[in-house]
């Protein structure tokens, strides 16, 4: 199916990468993202990704 615009392939692209990157670091993407989400809809920065798992 694949994007409609050049905004929707780079949050795809912005998504994919937040993920891999989550994984190869053994942390679960989701609360990250979760926490990204609440953070700027308060008009805040975004977090920084979460350090690896050890």
């Amino acid at each position: 199916m694949g994007t409609r615009t050049a905004q929707g392939t780079r949050a795809f692209a912005h998504l994919a990468s937040i993920i891999e990157t989550c994984h190869k670091r053994a942390v679960s993407p989701w609360p990250s993202l979760a926490e990204v989400l609440r953070q700027r809809r308060q008009g805040l920065q975004a977090p920084p990704l979460p350090s690896p798992a050890i």
